[in-house]
């Protein structure tokens, strides 16, 4: 509840809530933008941003954000395991996704 996320051109992701606003990420986050197709249950994306942390001890994970739609693709390793969320549907400015 009164939580948004935006991100800027540059890739930058800011949330913002009742505490404020601030940056979503750490700074030895890799950000970069491709036009590769990945698939989930809620459809096929190609115009993506994709934003890394590097394995450093033990942890690593990676967010795949299409553009008009938001994180499609979550995954991580941690010492406590690993794990992998993937859009299954969504409504987006009133498109439905599977569409």
């Amino acid at each position: 509840q009164n939580v948004a996320m935006k991100i800027e051109r540059s890739g930058e992701l800011f949330v913002s809530s009742n505490a404020g606003v601030r940056s979503f990420y750490t700074n030895d986050v890799q950000t970069r933008f491709v036009k590769e197709e990945i698939k989930t249950p809620a459809g096929k994306f190609n115009d993506l941003m994709i934003v890394t942390i590097p394995q450093n001890n033990n942890f690593w994970f990676r967010d795949v954000y299409a553009k008009g739609v938001g994180l499609v693709l979550h995954e991580h390793i941690s010492p406590k395991g690993s794990g992998k969320y993937t859009l299954l549907r969504a409504k987006v400015r009133g498109k439905d996704y599977p569409g």
